[in-house]
This record gives structure tokens, sequence and C-alpha cells, in this order.
């Protein structure tokens, strides 16, 4: 409260009581009603819930194996993707691409950059 302004610390206030109030009647009142009635939804389903928990089991371990070699699988083509549009960005800062000829090499003689081992290459204009 103390790095408040006054009109800071009047709504603050303010806000107190209306949630200490008002509020506090609405949130008592929907628990009474509400949470009896959701206890006993879910206590009729234990029953239900010990007969299909073994499938459900065995249904998320294969759907979590699954997206995790997703995951895996798409980190590292992330990491190929970046490293092929880096030469690719790096080849066009230098203005070699127009300038290399069939044998890998620029009009200087210089060596045209080559991607690395199983990157994928995406032509990107950057």
């Amino acid at each position: 409260m103390a790095k408040l302004s006054p009109a800071g610390q009047a709504f603050a206030r303010f806000l107190r009581g209306f949630i200490d109030g008002p509020l506090k009647e609405f949130r008592f009142a929907g628990q009474s009603t509400l949470l009896p009635g959701i206890q006993r939804g879910m206590e009729s389903l234990v029953p239900v819930m010990q007969k299909i928990t073994p499938a459900w089991r065995d249904f998320n371990e294969a759907l979590g194996k699954a997206i995790g070699g997703m995951i895996e699988f798409g980190g590292k083509l992330c990491r190929r993707v970046r490293i092929a549009a880096g030469c690719d960005r790096r080849i066009a800062r230098e203005g070699q691409r127009r300038d290399r000829d069939d044998h890998g090499q620029t009009e200087r003689g210089e060596q045209y950059p080559t991607d690395p081992p199983g990157a994928i290459r995406f032509h990107l204009r950057l």
C-alpha cells in the first residue's frame, strides 16, 4: 500500500471490501450448491474409472511415447533447418550466390559454402 498513490490506496481498499463482501457471498452460495453435486457425480464415476484405468494407462503411455518421439524428431529437424538457413543468410550477405560457377567456386576462386551433412535446405529470402 505504501507504494500506491492516495487514489490507488482508496481503490485497493474498495476492491478488498468488494471481494470480502458481495463476492464472498456469491462464492459461498455457489460452493454450497454446486460442489456437492460435483462430488456426487465424481463418486459415481469411481467404479467406471477402476474398470477403464488399465486401458487409459496404456493409451496414455502410447500417446506419450508418440508425442515425445515427434518432439525429439522436431528438435533435430529444427536444428538442421536452422543450420541450413544460416548458410543461406551468410551466402546472400556475401553476394556469392549469383557468382557461383558449376564447380562450387566463386568468380574469385573461393570455395562456395556448403550445407552441413544431413541438413535440409530451404531457400529462404531473408
